[in-house]
């Protein structure tokens, strides 16, 4: 696919010198860095995943599907914090 891109003077130097030391054209050599740049975007994007492992917090069955604002206030209720 034929596009035009805007590269900045230092990357596209740089670009033509890595196309000169590989002996690789320079159209050659600009597939190959976007195609390494993208597979590494993909492995930085898997590593920075988040893992959440669910874990049993021991509450009450009745405040099992409750919102955290729920189980606050009936928290405050028990132990009496709103009272002045």
């Amino acid at each position: 696919m034929r596009t035009t891109v805007n590269i900045n003077d230092a990357a596209l130097k740089d670009l033509k010198d890595l196309s000169q030391r590989s002996g690789c054209s320079f159209r050659a050599t600009l597939d190959q860095v976007l195609t390494v740049g993208i597979a590494h975007l993909r492995i930085d994007a898997a590593r920075n995943r988040v893992k959440i492992k669910p874990s049993r917090l021991g509450l009450h069955a009745s405040l099992c599907d409750a919102s955290l604002n729920q189980v606050y206030d009936r928290l405050e209720a028990e132990t009496g914090m709103g009272k002045p």
